[in-house]
């Protein structure tokens, strides 16, 4: 399987490979031969806490739109569905915190623009530690009462998240609670980690079985 990764804002695709250490062998023993592709933010902002440990002197640290208010994310939106449309096509998106948000304005984005056709343009997502995605809906026209998510997902998130405490549970409902995991770990604002991986497998796995479900 495929997988597009999508960073979080004042981070960059080398650190979101390093945070996703513990979320690959997750992956890799549900299935073998897959391939992570990381696609990087344009806009430089200061790095985010989340990865100061983790970072290198001199490192660049990007966004892909301002949290802040929103300004950008219709060009990313639109840039993220170019970058799928030319690069892809991949099986699921794994997105981190705004990256999160991203994935998931694209996928309703592009469910507007299909019909709600499902498998565009990805079939499955898994969302880590979402930012605030309704008013992230709204900016782009969309009613997060009437717009539901229709493919298959996987919610984790952690429940001493203390940077975007209610980020994972707001994203959650707005997804077709039919075809919908949720694993809640001990951690903060981070993809879980070696120990507390088994709801994070379970939550994955349900995520893969509603998509063969749903193809065959």
């Amino acid at each position: 399987m495929r997988f597009l990764c999508i960073h979080g804002t004042g981070s960059n695709s080398k650190r979101t490979c390093v945070l996703m250490s513990s979320l690959a062998p997750m992956i890799h023993e549900l299935e073998d031969g897959h391939q992570f592709d990381f696609v990087e933010g344009v806009a430089a902002v200061p790095m985010s806490q989340d990865v100061a440990a983790l970072a290198s002197p001199n490192e660049c640290f990007y966004a892909f739109y301002d949290p802040s208010d929103y300004r950008g994310l219709r060009l990313a939106v639109d840039q993220l569905t170019g970058f799928v449309e030319s690069e892809g096509p991949f099986d699921g998106v794994v997105g981190f915190s705004c990256g999160a948000v991203l994935a998931a304005m694209c996928i309703l984005d592009g469910q507007r623009r299909t019909d709600g056709k499902r498998s565009f343009p990805f079939k499955y997502a898994i969302f880590v530690s979402s930012a605030k995605s309704e008013e992230a809906m709204v900016s782009l026209g969309l009613d997060p009462e009437a717009n539901i998510i229709q493919i298959p997902t996987a919610h984790i998130w952690g429940r001493g998240d203390t940077v975007e405490p209610t980020g994972g549970a707001d994203l959650s409902r707005v997804c077709e609670p039919t075809v919908a995991s949720v694993s809640v770990h001990d951690g903060g604002h981070e993809f879980p980690r070696p120990a507390q991986l088994t709801g994070a497998v379970q939550a994955v796995r349900r995520t893969l079985a509603f998509e063969v479900e749903a193809s065959d």
